[in-house]
């Protein structure tokens, strides 16, 4: 009886393939900007990075959470005072994270929440300015029509 040894070579190198592919899998690389918050079986394990990572396919996964400066526009909103003025405001937000694994545990899209403060602090913004703007309105308002009656 003679031993054919090319089914256990084609075994073999199948094995090594599928090893090659889970081991390429669990490499990450991260920007010097970059962190990675990672879970382990659903349970936060900790944050890395910069550079090169390695994680466990299938058991862990990773957030990754930008530390750059980050430029919201917000779009132009119309309030109106206490005083019944009218204000156009115009809004920019920069932010930046500080603390990855908070920013990723204790907030669902921490963008967007961020960018749904601005909008609520624009109305509070416009309350506390209504009665400044209003004078300095009535100011300049005043003083062109006093212009055009001379």
């Amino acid at each position: 009886m003679q031993y054919d040894a090319s089914g256990n070579i084609f075994t073999i190198i199948v094995i090594l393939f599928i090893a090659l592919a889970v081991f390429a899998g669990s490499i990450r690389i991260l920007r010097e900007y970059e962190r990675a918050v990672i879970f382990t079986l659903g349970r936060f394990t900790g944050v890395k990075g910069p550079g090169l990572i390695f994680i466990f396919p299938f058991v862990q996964t990773i957030a990754r959470v930008d530390l750059r400066t980050i430029v919201l526009d917000v779009p132009t909103q119309d309030l109106i005072s206490r005083d019944n003025v009218s204000i156009h405001v115009n809004a920019v937000i920069y932010f930046r994270v500080i603390d990855p694994e908070r920013a990723i545990i204790q907030v669902e899209q921490f963008d967007y929440a961020i960018s749904q403060l601005d909008t609520r602090n624009n109305h509070d913004f416009g309350a506390v300015i209504g009665r400044v703007a209003g004078i300095a309105a009535r100011d300049a308002i005043g003083k062109v029509g006093l212009a055009n009656f001379r």
